[in-house]
């Protein structure tokens, strides 16, 4: 009988520890997946609900940000956002702009995992003006285009997200105007 007692003991062990392995196998893998479609499931939400606002490869312009505004997320009241979100599939992206002066500018490109894989600012453009194809990480290089810059997305699907800061609300207006100047097309309907 006492024989018995430590194999009951060690049939419990080992049950428990299968279990338990099984158990951390299981959040494990959990995780992993998480993390691997989070980002891709967040951002296809994103586009989706903002593209439903304003269309896609189109630019939108978006209030100005105050406590009732969240198209783009904790806006801040200090900048002018504008954003496009882009679909690649059928071809390039023609993106111009022109930079207001004396104040900063952003374009921020975002793929389809939430990755910001490109930026520009007002610094690198000291002609105030912005002229760039986006096209796919697979699209062959383009010839003949006239852009100043080109840009390969690792996605075809992502966000271009566009700030202006309004460093004095004087010029509110002003900035409103310049920023309504760009323009996020398909290539093929583009005018250089």
């Amino acid at each position: 009988m006492s024989g018995q007692r430590p194999r009951s003991l060690f049939g419990r062990l080992i049950r428990w520890l299968i279990g338990s392995l099984t158990l951390l196998l299981i959040a494990a893998l959990t995780y992993s997946a998480t993390i691997r479609l989070a980002p891709s499931a967040l951002m296809f939400a994103v586009t989706h609900r903002l593209a439903s606002l304003g269309g896609v490869n189109q630019i939108v312009h978006a209030p100005r940000a105050d406590e009732h505004q969240r198209s783009v997320v904790m806006p801040s009241p200090d900048f002018l956002y504008s954003y496009c979100v882009y679909d690649l599939s059928h071809g390039a992206l023609r993106v111009q702009a022109s930079v207001p002066v004396d104040t900063y500018w952003s374009v921020s490109a975002y793929d389809a995992r939430t990755d910001n894989y490109y930026a520009i600012d007002d610094r690198s453009l000291p002609a105030h003006r912005l002229d760039l194809l986006l096209i796919a990480a697979q699209a062959p290089a383009p010839s003949g285009s006239t852009a100043d810059f080109v840009v390969r997305s690792p996605s075809t699907r992502g966000i271009l997200l566009f700030r202006t800061l309004v460093d004095r609300d004087a010029r509110v207006t002003e900035l409103d105007q310049a920023r309504r100047q760009a323009s996020c097309q398909s290539e093929n309907q583009s005018t250089s």
